[in-house]
């Protein structure tokens, strides 16, 4: 199945909402095989790595919340000969 970007874009603000309501529904959007990077942690393989990411957050933050009606999601090519996707944000504050 492929994606349009504003498709991409729409799965990416769902994330940022469902992240901010500590929602579990929020592995619903992730395959089953997905590849997650954030910088602190590297890459994690999987739906379960994003848990074990999220763990390492626990004691250092307490709370988070997305700005998603300003933040500006836009899809970038990390090389053109890769495939590979990746969302940007920035908040238009």
């Amino acid at each position: 199945m492929s994606f349009s970007e504003q498709d991409k874009i729409k799965v990416a603000r769902e994330y940022f909402i469902r992240a901010d309501q500590r929602r579990v529904d929020i592995l619903d959007l992730f395959n089953e095989d997905a590849e997650i990077y954030f910088p602190k942690f590297g890459f994690g393989f999987g739906r379960q790595s994003f848990f074990e990411m999220v763990k390492g957050f626990e004691g250092i933050l307490e709370n988070i919340q997305h700005d998603c009606d300003t933040m500006i999601l836009q899809e970038v090519k990390l090389l053109a000969d890769v495939s590979a996707t990746c969302l940007n944000f920035e908040t238009n504050a």
